[in-house]
């Protein structure tokens, strides 16, 4: 006669499957915590960036209006200083005016969005009484303003025991 062997069971197996479950689900928790934080670190920082990014568009946004109207202000008398002077003086050191003359030349200027990037606004004018508009906008970008440097001076690329082989 074969005896059956059964196993039994007992309650401390049982315990043992309760704990690598429960340690299973906190490791789960902790590290849904934890993208959850990383989400939210990101979430401020783009909206950070992004408000700093539509104030400088609003600040560009208001030099070129003031452009905009010292050109019909120039078109309607031709008088006064003259148009590249008026238009340095509006733009200041945040820019450059390069004229042709004075009814046609080109005006570069950038504004700060944080301290890595710039918003630079590139404009070509032309002052004919034809046109409905006295400037063309040639370029509304996002530049960087300085790229860092890695330090590669402890950097080690291969091990001396194979430089001398």
């Amino acid at each position: 006669m074969k005896k059956e062997v059964k196993v039994k069971w007992n309650v401390g197996m049982s315990l043992v499957i309760l704990v690598i479950v429960i340690f299973t689900l906190s490791v789960f928790a902790v590290l849904s915590v934890k993208a959850s934080n990383s989400d939210l670190v990101l979430a401020k920082k783009t909206r950070e960036d992004m408000q700093s990014y539509y104030k400088a568009d609003m600040e560009a946004e208001r030099l070129l209006m003031q452009i905009d109207q010292i050109l019909k202000n120039y078109y309607d008398d031709l008088s006064g200083l003259a148009l590249k002077v008026q238009l340095q003086e509006r733009i200041g050191d945040m820019g450059k005016v390069a004229a042709k003359t004075d009814k046609i030349g080109k005006i570069t200027y950038r504004v700060s969005i944080n301290t890595y990037a710039e918003l630079e606004v590139a404009l070509r004018y032309d002052i004919e009484p034809d046109r409905e508009k006295y400037y063309d906008v040639t370029k509304w970008a996002v530049n960087q303003k300085e790229i860092g440097e890695y330090d590669f001076s402890n950097f080690t690329y291969w091990s001396e025991s194979v430089k001398g082989e």
